[in-house]
């Protein structure tokens, strides 16, 4: 059977299912285990973005390309353009991202969830790490704390 083409309002329906999921999960580990179900949550988004930078790296390194802001945005694997509000500047060695929408922290925050957001949000950083450990990041701003958006920065250590 041949993959069909996703629409819209199809991938909006998925987004949110994967906001709910994770909500749903999260507020039972944290209601059941306090503290240690907020760590264990937390060692989970770490190891999920891990595995995630792992098969950008991977996908990347079989394309034979370096390990660049611009390639780990091109071979992304959430489709941002198509859920998330987001403004990008990539360049090789340089990256500035804003999100003005994400659909994730929609679900959070009317749940007052942000905090489990907050949580969530570490998959990221994670990311990031195992894509490319020679990447900075530094977030300045996130919806999760009640901002306007999210606004990372991100630049190649110079070797």
């Amino acid at each position: 059977m041949e993959p069909q083409e996703v629409k819209q309002a199809e991938l909006n329906d998925l987004v949110r299912f994967t906001a709910l999921l994770y909500y749903h999960l999260a507020k039972e580990v944290v209601q059941a285990f306090g503290q240690e179900g907020e760590k264990a949550i937390a060692r989970a988004m770490e190891n999920l973005g891990q595995e995630r930078g792992m098969t950008i790296k991977a996908k990347v390194e079989e394309e034979g390309l370096p390990l660049t802001l611009d390639n780990l945005a091109r071979f992304y694997d959430l489709p941002l353009a198509g859920a998330w509000r987001t403004t990008a500047r990539i360049s090789p060695r340089r990256a500035t991202h804003m999100v003005e929408y994400c659909p994730f922290a929609q679900v959070w925050r009317q749940r007052k969830a942000e905090n489990l957001g907050l949580l969530y949000c570490k998959v990221e950083d994670a990311l990031k790490q195992a894509y490319n450990p020679d990447i900075v990041f530094e977030q300045s701003k996130s919806l999760m704390a009640g901002q306007d958006c999210c606004l990372i920065s991100a630049k190649l250590k110079e070797r």
